[in-house]
């Protein structure tokens, strides 16, 4: 137990409980800052990648653009 006791990290001073609360809390919020980035910036590449996918339905493929079917069933 002496040379537990003599060690250099024995030796030093020993954060308060306080002071460790404080310290994980202010590692938590960087964390969840991060975290909260990284999601915003996937939601944001999910929500252009799906922009460029978004295929138009023009109803009835017979027609002639910027004519209309001429009943609701020829629409689809």
């Amino acid at each position: 137990m002496e040379q537990v006791l003599a060690h250099p990290w024995m030796q030093g001073a020993c954060p308060s409980e306080a002071e460790i609360k404080t310290d994980f809390a202010r590692r938590k919020s960087l964390v969840d800052a991060e975290a909260h980035s990284e999601r915003e910036e996937k939601r944001q590449q999910r929500a252009e990648a799906k922009g460029h996918r978004t295929v138009r339905r023009s109803g009835n493929h017979n027609c002639e653009e910027g004519e209309e079917p001429e009943n609701q069933r020829e629409a689809w």
